[in-house]
């Protein structure tokens, strides 16, 4: 069976996976030798995979080398090839008469970079090479037709005819018979004991077990300094500046504004006029205060929504200033703050500004009109009063 705890398919890390077996080990004949894409495949990767090796009459006490690389593109990889391996694991076992050789090939992030020899693989649990050769449980065999019949999933899973279950309860060294499978309880599908399955949504990080617990890694980009699992790796090395490529580094300066850039801190000092708003030191001080309506005198201070009834506004030298107004409405005060203040619908204001309405008279539509029913001031209006 093969697993992995890294992250597998169109946006994984492994793209592929290849499997190779051979006869009389890593120089031998070729036995077969498959390869999945994650994305061009009609049967996709999913994990775990299970496929058997089934014996021919002359594989009797012959030993058998097997090769599972994880690759980053959609073909072939590992050694010898044009596109090197994240992780390789090996095993080398030898057929026993109407025996199936049960494994567990887990494709391990702690592996990934280890380079073994042809007859090491790398063991998940301390990322070091040890020698790849298996003490294998028996496993009888079954009909194939029950087994795919009982375990469908399985079949579809593994491309290969066959599939090998563990009956004795026997598994290889530093492997766990777990529901009928040997399994690895270092592993983050089974951390220290069967079923137990670490938590993978941890922010900017990936599962990982630790001496059968459940730890998380961080992202490389990312580092957790606050020591709180609930929020995972939450500071950044390269921006950070209270912890600037590394736990409590913090940055600080005398004159200017202390920045982490790249992981390593600097001073950030603005000329008068210009501000750093965006909190970005690779961009410097890109906010003229001086024009700029969204932060006008002081960064964040927008002049949207603080000038009334403005329609059109700006930032001139500093200050927050109307360019136009709503219909209906005047800055007669010419007092910037307050924006478009006065109403142009009042008898005091109609239609513009210090345009005043004669008593008895009332401001519509931006004129000053006679009430309805007062004769004596329609008689003005006709006498020219």
């Amino acid at each position: 069976m093969v697993d992995s705890d890294l992250p597998i398919g169109f946006d994984g890390l492994v793209r592929s996976l290849t499997i190779e077996v051979r006869s009389d080990g890593p120089l031998g004949a070729r036995r077969d030798r498959r390869v999945w894409p994650a994305l061009a495949s009609p049967i996709p990767i999913r994990l775990p995979m299970t496929f058997s090796l089934t014996p021919e009459d002359q594989d009797n006490a012959q030993t058998v080398w097997v090769e599972v690389n994880a690759c980053p593109g959609d073909g072939e990889c590992g050694e010898g090839r044009a596109v090197a391996a994240l992780v390789t694991q090996r095993a080398i076992v030898t057929y026993l008469p109407h025996v199936l050789a049960d494994l567990r090939l887990f494709l391990a992030a702690s592996c990934r970079g280890v380079m073994c020899s042809a007859v090491q693989t790398c063991a998940p649990d301390t990322g070091r090479c040890r020698a790849a050769e298996l003490r294998v449980a028996g496993v009888q065999t079954r009909d194939a037709a029950t087994d795919l019949a009982s375990r469908p999933d399985a079949a579809r899973d593994a491309g290969i005819d066959g599939v090998s279950l563990l009956e004795d309860g026997g598994c290889p060294n530093e492997l766990t018979p777990c529901e009928g499978w040997c399994v690895s309880l270092s592993s983050v599908e089974h951390c220290g004991a069967c079923g137990v399955r670490c938590p993978s949504d941890t922010a900017n990080a990936s599962p990982a077990c630790v001496m059968g617990a459940c730890r998380f890694r961080c992202a490389p980009s990312h580092q957790d300094c606050d020591g709180v699992a609930e929020n995972g790796c939450e500071s950044e090395r390269a921006s950070d500046p209270a912890h600037c490529g590394r736990c409590r580094n913090a940055c600080t300066a005398d004159g200017g504004e202390a920045r982490c850039m790249g992981g390593a801190c600097t001073t950030l000092t603005c000329p008068p006029g210009f501000a750093d708003c965006n909190q970005r030191a690779s961009d410097g001080c890109e906010v003229d205060l001086s024009r700029n309506a969204g932060h006008c005198g002081v960064c964040e201070f927008a002049c949207s929504g603080r000038l009334r009834d403005a329609m059109d506004f700006a930032c001139v030298q500093g200050m927050c200033r109307t360019i136009r107004c709503r219909a209906g409405y005047a800055d007669c005060d010419r007092v910037p703050a307050n924006g478009c203040e006065t109403d142009l619908s009042t008898a005091a204001n109609c239609g513009s500004c210090g345009t005043r309405c004669r008593s008895g008279r009332s401001c519509l539509s931006g004129r000053c009109e006679c009430r309805v029913g007062d004769v004596a001031c329609m008689h003005e209006d006709v006498d020219g009063g």
